[in-house]
């Protein structure tokens, strides 16, 4: 895509067609990006004067994801493509949140078309030998086993240790802060709609406890793990309450 998207950029003449264009390229790796938990929550909308804003479902997410700003404006600017013959000619410079329903699939206006890339056939994939795109130092499929591989360690030391941070992690696995997070954000969900469940065992209440806080098992108590659930309980039927 890089190629065929750095002529188009070059072709495309006002600001406003470029900004419009490029806001479909970060649409295209958005899950990428910001990691799958995070993508249902969040939807880029608009792109203009280099500030992007993002729609989320609610304040958590928008603060969640306030607090990557500077690494998600890193892996925003890396998927950007490059106008053909030039160096970064458009950069994203701040990411604006405001909140409202994520609706669950985006209705287009206009049919979006899919763009078919040039590659490099002299540069080739180190792992399986096919031919790269100019901007790629492994191909696609390669990356993302790669990505699957890590984000499976990352899940693996937080089934060992629940209690882990990033700081923690990375003394373990080489890994970045946003992978991290979407992970731990999938596993929390989850262990916390096993916990709820009435036939829920205590140890499945307990990790969800631990991996929800960052509590050690020595700093898990009988009032704890009981006060825990039942918020936890009290916020699902709050959230879920008929006619809301």
């Amino acid at each position: 895509m890089a190629d065929f998207s750095g002529l188009l950029l070059k072709v495309i003449k006002n600001k406003e067609g470029k900004e419009k264009y490029l806001l479909y390229a970060i649409k295209e790796k958005w899950q990428e990006i910001v990691g799958e938990a995070a993508a249902k929550h969040a939807q880029p909308v608009k792109l203009e004067e280099h500030v992007l804003l993002v729609h989320t479902d609610n304040a958590a997410w928008s603060h969640n994801l306030l607090m990557l700003k500077r690494q998600l404006l890193g892996k925003l600017n890396e998927a950007v493509p490059l106008e053909e013959g030039k160096k970064r000619t458009y950069k994203v410079q701040d990411i604006r949140f405001f909140q409202g329903k994520i609706m669950e699939k985006t209705v287009l206006t206009t049919k979006e078309e899919p763009f078919i890339p040039c590659l490099d056939v002299k540069r080739r994939c180190s792992k399986c030998g096919v031919a790269l795109m100019p901007d790629e130092k492994i191909c696609s499929t390669c990356a993302r086993q790669e990505l699957a591989q890590v984000r499976r360690q990352i899940h693996k030391i937080l089934c060992d240790a629940p209690w882990f941070g990033y700081r923690d992690c990375v003394k373990y696995l080489k890994c970045d802060k946003i992978n991290f997070n979407d992970v731990k954000a999938t596993m929390q969900e989850r262990a916390k709609e096993k916990a709820l469940d009435k036939k829920a065992k205590t140890e499945e209440k307990v990790f969800a406890v631990m991996l929800n806080l960052g509590k050690k098992p020595e700093e898990i108590d009988d009032e704890l793990l009981t006060n825990t659930l039942k918020r936890w309980k009290r916020r699902k039927t709050n959230v879920f309450a008929p006619g809301e």
